[in-house]
């Protein structure tokens, strides 16, 4: 099964507070979805 939707609660969750994101987790978890198809 091929991932089309990613979801995510970006409320403090994903985004900190001056609206920036941990590239490099992002990438880690991206890349890890991926592997899984």
């Amino acid at each position: 099964m091929s991932i089309k939707l990613i979801a995510v609660d970006m409320d403090g969750t994903f985004l900190s507070d001056q609206k920036t994101y941990n590239r490099e987790r992002f990438m880690a978890q991206y890349q890890q979805m991926k592997a899984q198809g």
